[in-house]
C-alpha cells in the first residue's frame, strides 16, 4: 500500500519508509479505538485528521538512525547534535523524536536490557524512605536521591509558552 502513496504522492519519498509504517499503525489504532468505543456504547468522538505539521513526533521503530559521537543521524533527515544526558545501557530498538510543548526537541529510547541488578531491599527486606529538602529522598541504606528542581530550570520557558 506505502508503494502506491508514494506514486500518487511524491513528497513521501523524502521520509523514511518504517517512520511511514509507524504513521500507519497509529491511525490504525485510532480507528480501533474508536470503533471499540462505538461497540461499547461509548462517546465514540471520531478521530481527527492531522495533516501536515500536526504531529509533535515520530519513530523510527527499528532501524534508521545510528548514534555516534554526540550526533544522532536520522535517516533522510541527517546529522543532527545530541546531548545524552546519561549513558544508554542495552541494545536500542526503537527511537521516538518528541517535540514538546515549550518547542525543545527530545531523542527518546527504547532499549533491550537485561535484568538489571536488584536494590538491597528488593529481596523481602524492608526499607525506610526520608523525603527531604536538600535531596529528594534519602533511602534507610545511605542512598541519596537527587532534587533536580525541574520547575526552577525550565521556570522562564512555561512562562513563555503560557503567554
Amino acid at each position: 500500500m506505502r508503494p502506491a502513496w508514494k506514486k500518487n504522492k511524491p513528497e513521501l519519498t523524502e521520509v523514511f519508509s518504517q517512520t511511514l509504517q509507524n504513521v500507519q499503525e497509529r491511525v490504525d489504532l485510532a480507528f480501533k479505538a474508536f470503533f471499540r468505543r462505538v461497540k461499547a456504547g461509548e462517546a465514540p468522538g471520531y478521530p481527527r485528521f492531522k495533516g501536515k505539521g500536526w504531529y509533535d513526533s515520530f519513530t523510527y521503530p527499528q532501524l534508521g538512525f545510528k548514534l555516534s559521537f554526540g550526533k544522532l543521524r536520522l535517516s533522510k533527515i541527517g546529522d543532527i547534535k545530541i546531548k545524552l544526558h546519561r549513558p544508554i545501557e542495552g541494545e536500542i530498538k526503537r527511537l521516538t523524536v518528541r517535540r514538546s510543548s515549550t518547542g525543545k526537541w527530545f531523542a527518546c529510547f527504547s532499549v533491550e536490557i537485561d535484568d538489571p541488578p536488584k536494590p538491597p531491599w528488593k529481596d523481602g527486606l524492608m526499607a525506610g524512605i526520608d523525603v527531604g529538602l536538600e535531596s529528594f529522598a534519602t533511602l534507610s541504606y545511605g542512598e541519596k536521591i537527587d532534587n533536580l528542581r525541574f520547575f526552577r530550570s525550565e521556570e522562564k520557558a512555561l512562562a513563555k509558552a503560557q503567554r
